[in-house]
């Protein structure tokens, strides 16, 4: 069954609602009530019947009795509120459940004392009965302050009158009467809200269309290695290039001397011609170590003076040329033991940048190779030419000329000799009127015991038959 008060639903067996409090009236038909009543008391109907009907009557009287009072209550009431300016009416402070605005202190004090009035009287012209459980509804009529619509429901109930002596709006009604008048404070801050919006809504766009307009330049780097060739407008980087012109005003950069050097930029708005400066620091910087030029491999003959570092070069980005002498060579090396001896040579340059090179001298025989070609030999192209190759202490020497003739020619020394002895590379002084020719010389003496051998002597090679001893 159905509340009909606040139409909620409910057991049928409750007395009172569990919602608001109610009591419940039971539609249980009266012949079924009498004959329950009569089977459990054993008791004529007839009287239950007439108990029954006083109950009813005393009821309905009670209920005419509040109406009546009620009703004078709110005609007072209404007469007091309508002798009030309707400017200076509030509604009495009832269930907030919106926040609404508080109005000022006085109509608190008028309001607050209305409601303790009202309350008051209805306290004391009514009978306790209006509080004992029950909840009457006090209906209003009319308008308040203009706050409600001309076509608003006479009877409709707005407030109603509970035991706990309060005033409390009726869940079911319209809110359309709250009328929110915004105080004289709330009405300055938004006036100081909009414009503080205003405010920062104008800074931004000043900020977009006059500081965020002017022209970006940004360095690309720093750092400049010593000896690269640099655009001084290659440093430098803008945004939006397709809107400005950048232009060196001052300062130049030396690539060969480590230091630093400021650069003053200038850049120039294409559609208003105005200018801005801009100065960046570069630093030129030596981090690049110097580069070692050598044979992976140097081969010395045993027993001879050598000198490790004559194809040897060292050379720097800054520096230039590095004479030979800075270089430190690390290793030890014995000259009159055949093998394969590792070398490092070291040198740095002005700047401390280091380089290292390792090499392998070997130490070879080529005592071998020598008594294989030691003798006369005759060129076979060129009648009566002759090649000698002999040994003059410790020191190996090679002549060319004619029979009978002392020819040209001079010490030599072995630059290669290949693991199987068969071919070899020499370095020839040779000695004539202008003074020491040095010339490379290349030899290969073929099948072994045939006699044979071809040399190359700057002019291409020449096959040469052996002809006797020294």
């Amino acid at each position: 069954m159905k509340c009909n008060f606040c139409k909620n639903e409910i057991e049928s067996n409750m007395r009172f609602c569990p919602y608001c409090g109610q009591p419940i009236a039971h539609s249980t038909p009266l012949d079924k009530y009498m004959d329950d009543e009569q089977a459990a008391s054993n008791k004529p109907a007839d009287k239950f019947d007439d108990i029954f009907k006083a109950h009813e009557r005393s009821k309905s009287e009670e209920r005419s009795q509040i109406n009546k009072q009620t009703n004078e209550h709110l005609r007072s009431d209404e007469i007091r509120r309508s002798s009030r300016n309707a400017d200076d009416f509030y509604m009495p402070k009832i269930f907030n459940p919106d926040s609404v605005d508080e109005v000022s202190s006085d109509d608190n004090m008028y309001s607050a004392n209305k409601s303790n009035n009202a309350k008051q009287n209805l306290s004391s012209d009514t009978p306790d009965k209006l509080f004992n459980g029950e909840t009457e509804v006090i209906k209003t009529r009319g308008r308040f302050s203009g706050s409600l619509d001309d076509d608003i429901d006479d009877d409709r109930p707005l407030y109603t009158i509970s035991d706990t002596n309060r005033y409390e709006k009726d869940l079911d009604y319209d809110n359309s009467y709250y009328v929110r008048r915004p105080r004289r404070n709330n009405r300055k801050i938004l006036i100081i809200a909009g414009a503080v919006v205003l405010a920062l809504i104008l800074a931004a766009l000043a900020y977009f269309f006059i500081i965020g307009s002017k022209p970006h330049l940004k360095q690309k780097t720093t750092s400049i290695e010593a000896g690269t060739q640099v655009d001084l407008l290659s440093l430098v980087e803008i945004e939006n290039s397709s809107k400005y012109d950048v232009q060196v005003k001052s300062g130049q950069i030396d690539n060969m001397v480590p230091g630093q050097y400021n650069v003053t930029y200038t850049v120039t708005n294409k559609k208003n011609d105005k200018t801005e400066d801009f100065a960046f620091m570069f630093n030129v910087v030596d981090t690049t170590p110097p580069t070692i030029t050598a044979p992976d491999s140097i081969t010395v003959f045993k027993n001879t003076q050598f000198d490790i570092l004559q194809n040897v070069s060292v050379t720097d980005t800054v520096d230039g040329t590095i004479n030979n002498a800075n270089i430190t060579i690390t290793g030890n090396i014995d000259s009159t033991t055949k093998g394969t001896y590792p070398v490092t040579l070291t040198v740095s340059d002005k700047a401390g940048n280091k380089a290292t090179k390792a090499i392998n001298v070997i130490i070879d025989d080529p005592t071998a190779f020598f008594n294989s070609i030691t003798g006369v030999w005759k060129f076979d192209n060129v009648e009566g030419q002759q090649l000698i190759i002999k040994k003059d202490g410790s020191k190996y020497k090679m002549y060319v000329g004619f029979e009978g003739s002392e020819g040209y020619g001079g010490e030599f020394t072995f630059k290669t000799v290949s693991s199987d002895s068969k071919t070899a590379t020499l370095t020839w002084y040779v000695q004539d009127e202008e003074g020491t020719v040095t010339q490379e010389v290349k030899i290969d003496t073929g099948a072994p015991g045939d006699k044979k051998m071809k040399v190359d002597i700057g002019q291409g090679w020449q096959n040469l038959t052996y002809l006797k001893k020294n």
